[in-house]
């Protein structure tokens, strides 16, 4: 999951996945789909400048972050 903060235009990650995931060679969806969407994140990031004055990101697989502290976050 992940949950941004700031007065920035907003913009849609979905076209991280304009190319189905279901279709990559790897079997490893969860990963796949979390690598596709950090890389059009950075991307938007490095060509509009940050999307975002703050971020949180939960992520399982890598046993990164917790729902506690996201909703910490989104309720600040």
């Amino acid at each position: 999951m992940l949950a941004e903060k700031g007065d920035q235009q907003p913009r849609s990650l979905s076209v991280a996945y304009l190319k189905p995931i279901n279709h990559r060679d790897n079997d490893d969806f969860i990963v796949d789909a979390i690598v596709a969407l950090t890389r059009q994140k950075e991307g938007f990031d490095e060509v509009y400048g940050k999307c975002a004055e703050d971020r949180y990101e939960l992520n399982v697989p890598n046993v990164n972050g917790s729902l506690d502290k996201l909703l910490e976050f989104v309720g600040s």
